[in-house]
């Protein structure tokens, strides 16, 4: 299992130094129109992806090892990779947000009679586009409380 965390470190040390070189390899980037492009700081991002990417890599080496020399369970290896890879993506997929300089698109969401009718103008519409969910108001319920 040692092994296995090494290889998945120097993984991590590889992508970060290919995403820098590479910008275009970003998920997400990659699809983005020319236009929405414009607005991202990618020098910015491939540098913070290329630093997380790396600091995931030597971070799970570094655990790692420390593991094997204090002889710790085999399952900590395991712990190990699982931990510092979905961490680290969180933190990643979060962090990269402050690069993207494009405005978000905002949503209207169908799920009260009212915002249906609000945005569609009649009933019979709000059922085709938004569904039966749409045309529907929730009920309120009131809950009492014994004490």
């Amino acid at each position: 299992m040692l092994v296995l965390n090494l290889i998945t470190g120097l993984f991590f040390i590889g992508t970060g130094f290919l995403v820098k070189s590479y910008p275009n390899s970003i998920a997400g980037y990659n699809t983005m129109p020319k236009e929405k492009k414009k607005n991202v700081d990618i020098v910015g991002l491939s540098t913070f992806m290329k630093k997380g990417s790396i600091i995931m890599g030597i971070s799970m080496i570094i655990l790692s090892l420390f593991i094997k020399v204090f002889s710790l369970k085999e399952m900590f290896f395991f712990w190990v990779l699982m931990f510092i890879t979905l961490a680290g993506t969180i933190m990643l997929v979060i962090g990269a947000q402050k690069f993207d300089g494009n405005k978000k698109e905002k949503t209207i969401k169908y799920n009260t009679r009212k915002n249906a009718e609000r945005t569609t103008g009649d009933l019979p519409s709000a059922l085709l586009r938004g569904g039966a969910a749409a045309a529907v108001a929730p009920q309120k319920r009131q809950c009492e409380i014994e004490r």
